[in-house]
C-alpha cells in the first residue's frame, strides 16, 4: 500500500510503502491517520492501463486527494512520435500474421472427410518435403499422410494440392501483412494511423495486390 504524507496546509511532503513511514512505528491498519501534524492517507495506485500502439506512459501524476479521504495516483500517457507508432503497429501486425499464418488449414480430400492440417513452421517443412517427394511419384501412386486426428491415404493429385493449399495460405498471410503494412508506411499523421485496422482475419481490399515476395518473419 502506497501512503502519502501532508503537512497542515494539505502540501505533499512525501510517498512512503505502509511499514516504512519516518517516524511512524509499525503498520497503519485504518487510515486516514494524523499524527505529528501531518496526515497520512492511502494511495491508489491505478492498474496500468491498456494501451493504444500510438500510446505510451511517460510517468506518474498525482496523488490527487478522492472524496472518500483517500488519494488517487495516475498514469501519464502520450503518443507516441509518428515513426515509432509506425513501428509499434508493424510488430503487431507482425504478431496478427503469425497467427493466421500457423493456424491451420482445413483439407478436403477427394474422397473422404476433411482433415486439419497444421501450418506452423516445422510443419511448413514438412508439407515442402512432402511436396517435393510426391511430386517425383507415378501419376497412379497414392501416399499415407498423417495428421492430427490420425491418418489418410491421398492420392498424388490430393497430396500436391494439399500441398499447394497450405503454400497459398501462407503465402495470403504474408501479402495480407504486406499491404497493410504499406498503409502504415503511407500514413503521414497519427490521426491516419489511427484508421488502419491490423486485423488479418478477413479479406480486405487491400488483399487483392498478391506479391511474390515469400515468407518470412
Amino acid at each position: 500500500m502506497m501512503i502519502s504524507k501532508r503537512n497542515a496546509d494539505g502540501e505533499l511532503v512525501g510517498l512512503f510503502r505502509n511499514g516504512d513511514v519516518p517516524g511512524i512505528a509499525g503498520r497503519f491498519t485504518s487510515l486516514p491517520v494524523e499524527q505529528g501534524g501531518f496526515t497520512y492517507r492511502e494511495v491508489l495506485v491505478q492498474p496500468e492501463p491498456a494501451l493504444y500502439p500510438w500510446e505510451h506512459i511517460t510517468g506518474q501524476s498525482g496523488p490527487v486527494l478522492r472524496d472518500d479521504d483517500a488519494e488517487q495516483l495516475s498514469y501519464v500517457i502520450e503518443n507516441l512520435s509518428l515513426d515509432q507508432a509506425r513501428q509499434r503497429l508493424k510488430a503487431l501486425l507482425a504478431a496478427e500474421r503469425y497467427h493466421l499464418e500457423t493456424g491451420g488449414v482445413t483439407f478436403s480430400p477427394s474422397s473422404g472427410p476433411e482433415v486439419s492440417v497444421p501450418t506452423d513452421r516445422d510443419s511448413q517443412v514438412r508439407v515442402w518435403g512432402f511436396y517435393l517427394r510426391v511430386s517425383q511419384m507415378d501419376e497412379a501412386a497414392s501416399v499415407i499422410w498423417k495428421h492430427p486426428d490420425g491418418y489418410i491415404s491421398l492420392s498424388r493429385a490430393d497430396a500436391l494440392r494439399m500441398a499447394s493449399e497450405v503454400g497459398n495460405h501462407i503465402q495470403e498471410a504474408f501479402d495480407r501483412e504486406a499491404a497493410v503494412a504499406a498503409r502504415i508506411d503511407a500514413a503521414v499523421s497519427l490521426d491516419l494511423l489511427k484508421e488502419i485496422s491490423i486485423d488479418l482475419s478477413g479479406s480486405t481490399d487491400a488483399d487483392a495486390g498478391s506479391s511474390q515476395s515469400g515468407t518470412g518473419t
